[in-house]
């Protein structure tokens, strides 16, 4: 029986996004606890969405097979993997201009920011991977019994 390597991706999809959330998570601090305090910019929070989102994916596509195989579909799972890349390329293009574009970037906070944008293009490119492979699925797509 040949070892599915589906289930190891996930779980580093979930590994790289929870590094990316923390990432961006200092960002926002950062400018919440600011001297003056100001809004985190939407590219920021958009890298955060962006980890909502997986969770969300991450669920649906590891359950759902299992759980309610009724709702658990071809093309919804070429759906939200295609949904996950998109976002996933969206947030780490944006915040690479926002970082391209900053005036002053220096210490922790900058180092963090970049660590986002380099941990989403890895995220990025997972789940590129993993929608050729759900594609792929589709031409001989048969209901799997677990993920």
């Amino acid at each position: 029986m040949a070892l599915n390597p589906i289930p190891i991706l996930r779980i580093v999809q979930g590994v790289l996004a929870l590094i990316v959330v923390g990432t961006a998570g200092y960002v926002v601090n950062y400018y919440r606890q600011a001297p003056a305090p100001r809004k985190a910019p939407s590219e920021v929070n958009f890298l955060i969405w962006n980890f909502v989102w997986t969770v969300l994916a991450l669920l649906y596509l590891g359950l759902a097979p299992t759980y309610v195989p009724n709702l658990y579909h071809k093309w919804a799972v070429v759906g939200v993997e295609g949904l996950s890349v998109l976002f996933w390329f969206c947030g780490w293009v944006a915040m690479a201009a926002w970082l391209g574009n900053a005036t002053v970037c220096y210490g922790t906070v900058c180092g963090c920011a970049r660590a986002a944008v380099v941990f989403s293009v890895f995220e990025c490119q997972g789940n590129y991977g993993l929608e050729c492979s759900a594609e792929r699925r589709c031409r001989s797509w048969t209901y799997p019994t677990s993920i």
